[in-house]
């Protein structure tokens, strides 16, 4: 998309997002990316659609935002089961000067605790301690060994770091993040966004540091 002066070049990470709940009234998150790639900055806009869009709610960032040149913003959707049945609602991503906004589709969906096989492999995350200062531990188990990837973004969705890609196993997983940035530099107090990825599912996970 060009703009005056420069080009927009907005992409996300997913064209779907499936939020899985195992109970009745008990919300979930998940989250997706957005990358401008482009030159200029670009002016986002989200609004949740359709006729189930009550079951969703943006946690963050605000419905408008601004993400300038090579930066990301994290989108943070939540689903509340009120039923059952499967709901499925949209995501509109729109940006000043497109015709047509992007749509992304949310798919809620409730499975019993009674049911072995679950959408999400993440049995177990516990990060301690929270608020920390200095040093903060990141454990969590699965249903069985895969790899998975650890990013940090700050509460604007601004990239901090990637943690690593690893080999874990199902129980007993721990990883350290020493709070500082990509660069090495010692981040600022505030909240973080840690983000666990596998081929199966995306989880958001905040946590504070105080300095």
């Amino acid at each position: 998309l060009a703009g005056i002066g420069g080009v927009i070049n907005l992409s996300v990470t997913d064209t779907i997002l499936t939020l899985e709940s195992t109970d009745l009234n008990t919300p979930v998150e998940g989250s997706l990316t957005l990358h401008n790639n482009g030159t200029i900055e670009a002016d986002v806009s989200l609004e949740i659609t359709g006729t189930q869009s009550s079951k969703f709610k943006i946690i963050s960032p605000e419905p408008t935002f601004t993400i300038v040149p090579g930066g990301s913003e994290v989108v943070v959707i939540q689903f509340i089961p009120k039923s059952q049945n499967d709901v499925t609602a949209y995501l509109e991503i729109s940006n000043q000067g497109d015709s047509i906004p992007r749509i992304i589709e949310l798919s809620g969906k409730v499975s019993p605790t009674s049911v072995v096989e679950s959408a999400s492999p993440l049995t177990y995350f516990k990060t301690y301690p929270n608020p920390a200062n200095n040093l903060i531990n990141i454990e969590f188990n699965l249903d069985e060994p895969m790899l998975i990837e650890l990013l940090v973004y700050d509460n604007t969705g601004n990239f901090v770091k990637n943690l690593g890609i690893f080999s874990a196993a199902t129980q007993g997983n721990k990883i350290e993040w020493n709070g500082l940035d990509g660069y090495g530099n010692p981040i600022s107090s505030g909240s973080y966004n840690i983000i666990l990825r596998t081929k199966k599912m995306t989880k958001s996970f905040r946590v504070i540091f105080v300095k």
